[in-house]
Order: C-alpha cells, then sequence, then structure tokens
C-alpha cells in the first residue's frame, strides 16, 4: 500500500507541474508571445499530462477502494489495464489524428 501512497505522492507533483506548463504555453499561444515555442511546448506536453492524469487519478482510485494496509489484487488489475488502456488509445489517436495546425 506504501506504494500506492508514494505513486500518488509523485503522480501529483507531475500532474501540477505539467498542468502549469499546459496551460501557461496555452496561453502564451493566445498571446501571441513566442508562439512558435509555445506551440512545439503545448504540443509536446499533452500526452504526458494526460498520463500523469491517468496514473494520479486511478491511485486515488485504488487506494480508495482498499483498505489501509492492505492491497487488493481484484481492484488492482482492472485499474491497471484501464490505465494501460487509455495511455494505447492516446498515443494511437495522436498517431492517427495529428495536431496539423502551424
Amino acid at each position: 500500500m506504501e506504494t500506492i501512497k508514494n505513486i500518488q505522492k509523485v503522480g501529483i507533483w507531475f500532474f501540477a507541474i505539467l498542468g502549469g506548463i499546459y496551460i501557461m504555453s496555452g496561453l502564451m499561444i493566445l498571446a501571441d508571445f513566442y508562439k512558435i515555442h509555445a506551440t512545439i511546448t503545448h504540443q509536446t506536453i499533452q500526452i504526458p499530462f494526460i498520463i500523469s492524469a491517468l496514473v494520479y487519478g486511478i491511485s486515488q482510485l485504488v487506494e480508495g477502494f482498499t483498505e489501509p494496509g492492505q492491497l487488493n489484487k481484484k481492484i488492482l488489475i482492472p485499474a491497471g489495464a484501464t490505465l494501460g488502456t487509455f495511455i494505447m488509445l492516446i498515443i494511437v489517436f495522436e498517431i492517427i489524428f495529428p495536431d496539423l495546425t502551424p
């Protein structure tokens, strides 16, 4: 169970930092401030931001459904499968439907 708590601690930091960078780059694009660099950053940071959100969210879900001190494999396996499926779908959709805006 300590592993899930450590994943949550790291996940929330990644989510906060990547989310802040994602929002700031979006605002920089809207303001035409370093537009080329902000666009590259915005498109590059998108997948890691989504993955960090999924990792943190699923770790919260797993912790919420387990008793303190125990790790329930009936919850951990579907949660891991869901995480893997979402990550694969995100990557596939980014490859099939890329953002082609200049």
